[in-house]
């Protein structure tokens, strides 16, 4: 039997000083992050410099305090730090240090905090300088890039890589690089495969085939990925429509639109995608005065505004309300479920009450309430656009109901009740005869409208009869010889 001796193990602290390191390193980010919540970025910034140096291990909590350090810089105005300690950050993901998804919200949070605080100096601080903002877009734009440059030869960062030059194509949209911006989404469709879209145009036959033949893979794929795709496609097309729409470019608006519309696969798309498309579809179908179509798509566009929490519903709401009295609906679309918690919202409740007004054929409440409130009206420039169509249709329907009572009634009358010039009532009647709304005609000497009598066509229609009568009369006579 063997001495104890050889039964003995020899016990490493190893371990014991890993877990005394992790604890150090875990406890350094802990009490960095609280100085941050106090307001002291620099003493944070040194914390977490220091949490990268123990990281000995380039790992996550390394990977994270870089994110920290990237703030704490932008904070500081220290730019060029910044950038370094953004680089220094991007090689975890390059060289797999970290997870994949750690990598992208990391990545994604650090791009968004940093857009979205160039976005409120820019609102917020009235002493903030055009070099300052101009700066800021740059610094915006350096980031996007410099991240797709180490990201782009990482087939595993291809998702990454959309989101991030999504980013960039809505960042040159909103600093007016429409040229930049064209190069994105051109870039973006090929990463889709789909190319044709990029300009709204469509390619070649034998161009195509080839493509369709390389995207097999793709056709034959799981139907996660087909969702996927749509819905990344859906993104995309919402950046190209916002743009054909600034641009007045109706005819690829109308294209994309169209392929929008046609996507059934992304139904996990954010709601504030189908919104913008949806937005941008109802101005165009209201520039070429589908009225009817332009209600529908204002109405699911409020809808999913609505269900994103943005504050863009408020407008989409006026422009549905605008649209629903252009159509001469008789329906107030403030009694649906949706919309009837924003009847008394201070920027609606204007057009609450010119709703109120056109339902009851009240022209002249309704012109009041437009005049006593133009300044506010005005100020959405696509609502000013429709101001005097609108005050036509409601003219017309008030026109209308006035004389169906006469069979003959004075045009300076009408001018008296519309409070409008003798010439634009009888341009008013002219569209109502040629639209079959109204049966007569003008007498322009003696400024008359005559209508067609309810009697004369009684008439009519008995002579019509009388005269069956007879021919059948007629006819039965004969078959009786």
């Amino acid at each position: 039997m063997g001495s104890e001796s050889e039964y003995e193990f020899e016990y490493s602290d190893v371990s014991s000083e890993d877990e005394n390191q992790d604890y150090e390193v875990e406890n350094e980010y802990y009490n960095s992050k609280a100085l941050v919540d106090s307001g002291k970025f620099s003493e944070a910034l040194t914390g977490f410099l220091k949490v990268v140096d123990l990281d000995k291990s380039n790992g996550e909590w390394g990977f994270k305090a870089l994110k920290q350090c990237v703030k704490m810089h932008w904070r500081l105005k220290q730019y060029e730090e910044m950038m370094k300690r953004y680089k220094q950050l991007l090689k975890y993901v390059t060289e797999n240090k970290v997870t994949r998804n750690l990598s992208e919200n990391v990545i994604n949070a650090i791009l968004d905090f940093v857009s979205s605080s160039s976005s409120c100096n820019a609102n917020t601080n009235t002493n903030t300088s055009s070099d300052d903002i101009n700066q800021n877009q740059d610094l915006l734009i350096e980031f996007y890039q410099t991240t797709l440059n180490l990201l782009r030869k990482q087939k595993a960062a291809d998702r990454l890589c959309f989101k991030i030059n999504l980013k960039l194509g809505y960042l040159f949209f909103e600093t007016g690089k429409y040229a930049e911006l064209v190069k994105v989404l051109k870039g973006l469709h090929k990463m889709l495969d789909n190319e044709d879209d990029a300009t709204g145009e469509k390619e070649n036959i034998p161009t195509k085939r080839k493509r369709l033949n390389d995207s097999t893979s793709f056709m034959v794929g799981t139907e996660i990925d087909q969702h996927r795709r749509g819905t990344q496609l859906l993104e995309v097309y919402a950046l190209q429509i916002q743009l054909y729409t600034l641009q007045k470019d109706n005819k690829k608006l109308q294209t994309i639109y169209h392929k929008a519309m046609l996507i059934k696969t992304a139904a996990v798309s954010h709601p504030r995608v189908h919104a913008v498309i949806r937005e941008c579809g109802g101005k165009m179908h209201m520039q070429e005065h589908l009225w009817e179509k332009a209600r529908t798509d204002f109405f699911e566009a409020f809808k999913n505004y609505d269900e994103a929490g943005d504050p863009r519903r408020i407008n989409c709401l006026k422009y549905l309300v605008l649209a629903n009295m252009l159509t001469r609906s008789k329906i107030n679309p403030f009694e649906g479920q949706e919309a009837k918690p924003y009847e008394n919202h201070p920027e609606i409740k204007v057009m609450t009450e010119l709703v109120d007004a056109f339902l009851h054929d009240e022209v002249k409440k309704f012109e009041k309430i437009l005049e006593m409130n133009r300044k506010t009206i005005m100020e959405d420039i696509f609502i000013s656009k429709y101001i005097t169509e609108l005050l036509r249709t409601v003219r017309s329907q008030v026109l209308e109901k006035m004389i169906k009572p006469y069979t003959r009634i004075a045009l300076p009358f009408i001018s008296k009740e519309l409070m409008i010039p003798v010439e634009e009532v009888e341009d008013l009647l002219v569209s109502l005869i040629l639209d079959g709304k109204i049966k007569g005609h003008i007498d322009q000497i003696r400024q008359i409208l005559i209508l067609e009598s309810r009697r004369g066509d009684g008439s009519r229609k008995f002579l019509a009869l009388q005269k069956l009568t007879e021919e059948l009369g007629r006819l039965s006579t004969k078959l009786r010889r």
